[in-house]
């Protein structure tokens, strides 16, 4: 990837028009969530507190810091240290979002510092489709915004050594049961779901849908961002888009 230009790809606000959330679905709990058949959790700062796929309430920082099962995982205790700290740009979280019945998936991937998001479809959860997957979507970004990758646990992520090869980038993976070691990832995640509700089959969505729904995640405002947009925070930063 080096030589790649300084740039992200293209939105299209005509297509963002396109597409906008069910509010009824917004409304409802999150309760029965589904996202990547594991813990689907939100933050609840004030309390801290974890929201969990079946709507139960587990203490945050309860994290099992055993090694998991994926031969040669390099845990996020080895991360650098100016990961935890956002002071730059090109550190991410990874996840992947299952469909209903396991019926297709999306693979996750949030800049942790401006929050901008890209995914990318998957016929099913296997490692070889996430890797293609998540190759497909963070290539095409300049090497000086892929720094380093933070994961989770699941399966999918099994085949991470040659990942990292492609990527030309480290992967590094949260503790056990630890979801907010990557908080970014598993809220946004929940921001995907209002559009992608619980019984969902990603086999029926198209890339184009996808991209049109991740546009418009890239250009809502937030509050830790002093309600500028991801992708206003990336163009500040110096990264244009192309148009």
């Amino acid at each position: 990837m080096s030589g790649a230009p300084n740039r992200l790809p293209a939105t299209s606000e005509q297509s963002i028009a396109k597409i906008a959330p069910d509010t009824s679905l917004i409304r409802r709990s999150t309760a029965g969530w589904s996202v990547a058949a594991r813990i689907a959790a939100t933050s609840n700062r004030s309390s801290g507190t974890v929201v969990t796929g079946n709507g139960r309430y587990g203490k945050r920082g309860a994290c099992d810091q055993r090694s998991g099962p994926i031969a040669n995982r390099v845990s996020i205790a080895e991360r650098p240290e100016v990961v935890a700290g956002r002071s730059r740009y090109g550190d991410w979280e990874g996840d992947t979002v299952v469909g209903s019945g396991h019926q297709g998936a999306v693979v996750t991937l949030v800049e942790r510092k401006s929050g901008y998001l890209v995914a990318g479809r998957m016929p099913d959860g296997r490692s070889a489709s996430l890797n293609r997957a998540t190759q497909r979507v963070l290539s095409p970004l300049p090497s000086d915004l892929l720094h380093t990758l933070t994961v989770d646990n699941g399966a999918e992520f099994a085949r991470h050594e040659s990942l990292s090869r492609a990527l030309g980038m480290p992967i590094y993976f949260a503790d056990p049961y630890c979801s907010n070691q990557r908080a970014l990832n598993e809220n946004t995640n929940g921001l995907l779901r209002q559009y992608y509700p619980k019984g969902t089959s990603f086999l029926d969505i198209t890339h184009q849908n996808l991209a049109r729904v991740v546009d418009r995640l890239n250009n809502r405002p937030r509050k830790r961002l002093n309600y500028q947009t991801p992708r206003e925070v990336l163009i500040k930063a110096g990264f244009a888009l192309e148009m």
